[in-house]
C-alpha cells in the first residue's frame, strides 16, 4: 500500500504476544499429576489435549506461575452456540473442590500414582 499510494501509510510491527506454556510446564509434571489424581477421585477420566491460542494460562505461566488450562465446561467455544451447562459447571466445581482439598504430601503423590 505504501508502494501503491507513495506515502508510509500503513507501518508493520510485530512482537510474541503468545506463547506455548509447554516450555514452562514439561519440567513441572506434579502439577499436571495433582489435576489427574483430583480427576480421578470424583470419577472422571482425564480428556487431555493441547490447546491453542494466548489463554491465561499461557501469560501466567510466562510470568512465573506454572498455571494449565482446566476444562470449565464450555461447549462450541469462541462461537455464537457457546455455553455451559449447570452439569457441567457442577463437575468443574468438583474438581476444584478435589484440587483445593488435596493435601496429600509430595512423597506420598508419588507412591498413589
Amino acid at each position: 500500500l505504501n508502494q501503491k499510494y507513495g506515502e508510509p501509510v500503513v507501518q508493520v510491527s510485530c512482537e510474541d504476544i503468545c506463547y506455548n506454556m509447554y516450555d514452562r510446564l514439561k519440567d513441572k509434571g506434579y502439577i499436571l499429576d495433582r489435576v489427574r489424581r483430583a480427576l480421578h477421585s470424583i470419577g472422571v477420566m482425564p480428556n487431555e489435549r493441547p490447546v491453542r491460542g494466548s489463554t491465561d494460562g499461557a501469560k501466567l505461566s510466562y510470568m512465573g506461575l506454572p498455571c494449565p488450562n482446566l476444562c470449565m465446561g464450555s461447549e462450541n467455544a469462541h462461537s455464537i452456540y457457546e455455553f455451559s451447562s449447570v452439569q457441567a459447571l457442577a463437575g468443574v466445581s468438583r474438581m476444584v473442590c478435589a484440587l483445593l482439598t488435596d493435601l496429600t504430601p509430595p512423597e506420598e503423590q508419588e507412591k498413589q500414582m
